[in-house]
């Protein structure tokens, strides 16, 4: 129901519900959170980017003390560059512009008082600006008015601690506000809904991805997907007659195997050189024996060989030996 008073504008709505965040549950980042205590009350500004819908979502939340409360006056300050697309609330709010780019005037007003009970208005910008901030100033109450400003304290919204408002824990997300995380996943509810994830399913959490480049003369061994914060364990296993030189990409150590910590996506990678060594002492590489030779480079009697074939002859004869080693002379 819309009301005209001389400059004010009235939006009314008596069942404050948010369907709309339902659908956004998991692309939500916190952009900034005050609060102000006026004698027994406090109010906070809790703000939410719907890159889903490309609107900021900022709500006003105040909650009384023991004294009746019959109204409140306050001015949202915002980037000049958000447009206000609506103001709701359980209660009636006036919405009137200020003379000063990136203000509203909101005055909340009920005649039959309210006390020990929490008040939203959630206000709709019409875009996402990175790090906007949007905050709350000349705030008076008809009970007294303002008489203290104090430091940023949500304890009163937040009692869990997590940085989620119990309110939209109760409304919106379904956590528990008495628990930083709901799911028992290892993974607050906050880091979850920034994350793009469910925090009341253990079983979905912030993943993030490493990916194993193509290698020659070698492979890696590793997994794709790791929960965010994890560890992840990669192998490098080099090809035969070649050894693990040094990784590439996310690190460039040695340790092999190697352990990651998946604070974000990365990309890992190897190196591999021909085995040169000669273990045996035969005098061949072990990459040659291996490769080249097919023949055991741990055993020095195990060598490539050729043969050396004395033709027949006639009115004498050839003193030799059939087969030598490969490379080496004879007599």
């Amino acid at each position: 129901m819309k009301k005209h008073h001389d400059r004010f504008h009235v939006t009314e709505e008596r069942n404050y519900q948010l369907p709309s965040m339902k659908k956004i549950l998991f692309s939500l980042s916190i952009i900034w959170v005050t609060c102000w205590q006026v004698m027994g009350a406090k109010l906070s500004v809790y703000s939410l980017e719907d890159s889903n819908n490309n609107h900021t979502l900022s709500r006003v939340l105040l909650q009384t003390g023991t004294e009746t409360l019959f109204g409140a006056e306050f001015i949202i300050n915002h980037d000049a560059d958000l447009g206000v697309s609506s103001v709701k609330s359980a209660d009636s709010v006036f919405v009137s512009n200020t003379s000063v780019p990136g203000q509203i005037k909101l005055a909340i007003a009920n005649a039959t008082g309210i006390t020990g009970d929490k008040i939203l208005v959630e206000v709709k910008f019409d875009k996402i600006i990175s790090d906007s901030v949007i905050s709350v100033s000349n705030v008076s109450l008809n009970e007294g008015g303002l008489t203290s400003l104090g430091a940023v304290d949500t304890g009163v919204f937040d009692q869990d601690g997590d940085g989620v408002l119990d309110f939209d824990e109760e409304e919106i997300f379904n956590t528990d506000p008495n628990s930083k995380d709901t799911d028992g996943d290892g993974c607050g509810d906050l880091f979850e809904i920034e994350n793009s994830a469910d925090p009341n399913n253990a079983a979905s959490f912030p993943t993030r991805t490493l990916t194993a480049e193509n290698t020659t003369n070698g492979s890696i061994t590793s997994t794709e997907t790791h929960k965010l914060g994890a560890t992840a364990t990669v192998t490098a296993v080099p090809a035969l007659g070649y050894l693990f030189t040094a990784w590439t990409g996310a690190s460039t150590g040695i340790d092999n195997p190697l352990t990651l910590t998946m604070d974000g996506d990365k990309t890992i990678g190897a190196t591999f050189t021909k085995d040169t060594a000669d273990t045996d002492g035969d005098g061949f590489s072990n990459h040659d024996e291996l490769v080249t030779h097919k023949t055991d480079p741990t055993d020095a009697s195990s060598y490539s060989t050729r043969t050396l074939t004395a033709v027949a002859v006639t009115n004498g004869s050839i003193t030799s030996t059939e087969t030598h080693k490969l490379g080496a002379t004879t007599t």
